[in-house]
């Protein structure tokens, strides 16, 4: 499910929910997480100027474009990263052995308080670095 707040674009599939929203100029905030709701704190290092995004809402798939850079999520929440020319440069990296087409690649793991994000990234240009942190 996708919806529009404010100038963020929010996105839920079962447990999971996302939240993307531009970052300043040219970038994009993304935040996921499983529990019922967004944990309060803001570990954001910097508060970013605020820009108003391009938000469109299809019926299997939403996008944020800010600047530059332009990200798209499918409706099982797939995340593909563009440049302003509309090249892909980045993707989430889907493996799965059992041949389902749009498993999730973000993956969530809590045990108690402690709660483990583990997402699979794949470039678009094999010369390019991905950095996750």
């Amino acid at each position: 499910m996708f919806k529009r707040k404010d100038n963020q674009l929010h996105f839920q599939f079962d447990a999971l929910k996302m939240i993307l929203e531009p970052w300043g100029t040219d970038s994009l905030r993304i935040r996921a997480w499983e529990q019922h709701l967004m944990p309060d704190e803001d570990w954001a290092l910097l508060n970013p100027e605020i820009v108003e995004p391009k938000i469109t809402i299809g019926s299997s798939y939403a996008e944020i474009e800010n600047g530059k850079i332009k990200a798209v999520v499918d409706h099982y929440g797939q995340l593909k990263f563009y440049n302003q020319h509309g090249k892909l440069i980045l993707e989430e990296y889907n493996r799965n052995r059992r041949g389902y087409v749009g498993a999730m690649p973000l993956k969530i793991t809590s045990e108690g308080q402690a709660v483990l994000l583990r997402l699979r990234q794949r470039s678009s240009d094999p010369s390019s670095v991905v950095i996750t942190i």
